[in-house]
């Protein structure tokens, strides 16, 4: 009893106070996405790749949201583990853990790209969806930053100003990207972007890590025909 009354209070209290107003609920029908991403990459290699997974892999009752959100949980595990193994974001992690990472971050660049596809499959495209799918990715653009800096071993007692960087380089992006879009109604791409050639390299960053004997000696060999400069320093600008 304790359970309905509490339902009941909040379905009144939403009656009452719509967090959507008609106004609102009427654009949710009429909304339609507009966007593009010109990148090459996109276009040649990771956009007919979703579209097979799509096609052959994805049944039709699968919800565009629950491929946003398994490509969330998967990628967010890598997280987790970098999170406990090196938890000032300097500490030498296993080799595993950054392959983990690599893996995960393309594999939810994969799940970003389906959920769209799906959606327009399915005939279920929405705003909610859309809000649902770039929270995902909001959460992740604040985090991702701090394991790649996990993977490059940019913590203590290195300067606080690289690893803050490091992290805005992929947290700023993404919130003037959005802001653009709630102005605009538009979230055109760069032909170079965030979201796919940046999620690569990130990518290629986390399995490089994985690949070398001993990451933490590999980040701070100097980088051949530039003196001064090593591995970490190279890969964090790059």
């Amino acid at each position: 009893h304790e359970l309905k009354d509490t339902w009941r209070c909040l379905l009144s209290h939403s009656a009452e106070q719509p967090y959507i107003g008609a106004e609102g609920l009427e654009r949710l029908h009429s909304y339609r996405y507009e966007g593009d991403d010109p990148s090459p990459l996109y276009k040649h290699a990771l956009s007919p790749l979703a579209d097979l997974l799509v096609l052959h892999c994805c049944p039709s009752w699968a919800a565009p949201n629950l491929i946003s959100f398994i490509g969330f949980l998967l990628v967010v595990s890598s997280h987790l583990l970098a999170l406990y193994y090196s938890p000032t974001l300097s500490e030498p992690m296993p080799y595993w853990v950054h392959l983990y990472a690599g893996v995960m971050m393309f594999v939810n660049q994969t799940f970003d790209n389906m959920d769209g596809k799906q959606a327009r499959r399915t005939n279920s495209s929405s705003a909610l969806g859309l809000a649902f799918d770039h929270g995902c990715d909001a959460v992740h653009s604040a985090i991702g930053g701090m394991t790649a800096m996990a993977s490059l071993q940019l913590g203590p007692p290195l300067q606080p100003l690289l690893a803050a960087c490091c992290w805005l380089g992929g947290a700023a992006p993404f919130l003037f990207a959005s802001w653009e879009h709630y102005h605009t109604g538009c979230l055109y791409l760069p032909v170079v972007n965030g979201p796919t050639e940046g999620m690569l390299l990130l990518s290629i960053v986390h399995l490089i890590a994985g690949a070398v004997p001993d990451s933490e000696e590999f980040w701070t060999t100097e980088v051949p025909l530039l003196p001064g400069v090593d591995y970490r320093e190279f890969g964090f600008f790059w």
